[in-house]
């Protein structure tokens, strides 16, 4: 790929239809790679050389800096500024059903478990590793399973460099979509205009469009371009949008002597990263108790290094918790965000009645004390936001129309030719970070479209320089 600081927007064969990614970030970076051989393929990306905090978006709503805190534009997206800790879900975080006994996610985790791999080794990680194995690498696989407790464990990437790619995929930065052009029947793309930084706009015809631009910005797209309220697109476009709920947990001690100790302390292996543990409810209470996915995990250490612990757990999906346009504008001229987003009562009750069962299985295991006179109960840190940054949900894929705004492919319904990647599509939160998994789902998405353009196998994918 060769990148441009795009003052004059200038691409080769203008009149041809063209595929267009909208975001620079690792999702938008991995189907570009992916799809490098396909032609008139280009990216576009509202930032510059460099990953920058949203600062530039100022969001409206109630909680405004859920909009821009830990979100990034510019080349290498957020993942670029922080690296970070990357998970992979659990069976039951995408074989859930709803009441009804259908599945909520409309593709098996056996088939995204095949992505894993490929994913995984896009971001320089050069082995599966499992809890399981690492817990007992720590010493602690039995104590955990003593206490009735599974782990679950995160992976850090090293790095905050991305790679840039060799092959010729021209990425445009400091160049904005203004506008989607649709068919007179609204059911494709037929061209798009984009805004360089000196205010010129150009128009081309589309062939398809990928929206890759992030868990808030895909779903900005798609609400600007109905803003005639046509009804192109689901009713639960911008509704949905879940976060990762993060608490502190007060009225427990852990011990000096404790094994809780080596719960999040990093596992340096030179070939894989590093890695920490948390610990999980078994799958078996979940569902019997009707429980989120929480995670119990080690929050900070404080100066005379006691530790204090928190708890992570997904959100229900709720269509209060939503994201909406306002009548103002960016200085790029795109319509500014409302963010309505909150903790439920009954976010709150799952997480008090997880951490209910946590404090039981470690006080009888002597892992943790009982603070003198006080219960386990959950409060939000003084330092810390409530939520991790992980903007869920917001153009969910489902079977159809009525329950999701795109299909398992992250194909918008009733657009051919439309398709959004990212966390934006997922539908359930389920306990991990989210960027193995985007990654995942990019890849087969990726590949989805590869099959539809009958251009052979897909190649590897690498997002990150070598960490040295």
């Amino acid at each position: 790929m060769y990148i441009r600081d795009n003052t004059s927007f200038q691409i080769q064969s203008p009149s041809e239809p063209k595929t267009l990614i909208v975001g620079a970030g690792f999702c938008g970076l991995a189907i570009a790679q992916a799809l490098a051989d396909i032609d008139g393929l280009i990216v576009v990306d509202a930032g510059s050389a460099f990953a920058e905090p949203a600062k530039w978006d100022k969001c409206a709503g109630t909680e405004p800096l859920i909009g821009e805190k830990y979100r990034a534009r510019g080349f290498g997206g957020t993942v670029a500024l922080w690296g970070g800790y990357v998970a992979w879900p659990e069976q039951d975080d995408i074989d859930c059903k709803k009441t009804d006994g259908s599945n909520i996610w409309p593709v098996r985790y056996s088939e995204l478990s095949s992505w894993r791999r490929k994913a995984e080794a896009a971001l320089g990680l050069s082995e599966t590793a499992d809890a399981e194995g690492i817990a007992k690498a720590c010493g602690i696989a039995n104590a955990i399973k003593d206490c009735g407790l599974s782990p679950r464990l995160w992976r850090f990437v090293q790095t905050s460099a991305p790679k840039r790619p060799s092959k010729s995929v021209p990425i445009f930065l400091n160049t904005v979509l203004q506008e989607l052009i649709f068919s007179s029947d609204d059911k494709q793309v037929v061209g798009a205009s984009i805004r360089c930084s000196e205010g010129q706009r150009h128009e081309f015809p589309i062939r398809r469009v990928i929206l890759a631009a992030g868990g808030l910005e895909n779903a900005r797209i798609l609400l600007s371009a109905d803003q005639e309220n046509r009804k192109r697109f689901s009713s639960w476009l911008g509704r949905g949008f879940m976060e990762h709920i993060v608490q502190e947990v007060t009225g427990l001690v852990v011990p000096n002597e404790s094994w809780m100790g080596k719960i999040h302390k990093r596992i340096n292996q030179n070939d894989c990263g590093e890695k920490a543990l948390a610990l999980a409810l078994p799958r078996a209470l979940r569902e019997k108790e009707k429980l989120p996915h929480a995670i119990l995990h080690p929050f900070y250490h404080s100066a005379n290094g006691a530790m204090s612990l928190g708890l992570m757990a997904e959100q229900r999906p709720r269509t209060s918790n939503r994201i909406s346009l306002i009548n103002k504008m960016n200085d790029d001229g795109i319509p500014r965000l409302s963010i309505s987003w909150a903790i439920s009562p009954v976010d709150r009750e799952y997480m008090s009645r997880s951490l209910m069962f946590f404090e039981q299985s470690l006080l009888c295991a002597g892992a943790v004390n009982r603070a003198a006179g006080k219960w386990a109960s959950l409060c939000d840190h003084a330092f810390s936001p409530p939520w991790c940054g992980h903007h869920m949900g917001t153009t969910r894929m489902g079977s159809s129309k009525s329950n999701s705004v795109t299909n398992s492919d992250g194909q918008v319904h009733g657009v051919s030719n439309l398709f959004v990647s990212g966390s934006s599509v997922f539908p359930t939160g389920g306990w991990a970070n989210p960027t193995l998994l985007l990654l995942a789902l990019a890849l087969r998405q990726a590949s989805f479209i590869r099959n539809e353009e009958n251009v052979g196998r897909m190649p590897p994918v690498s997002l990150l320089n070598p960490v040295r």
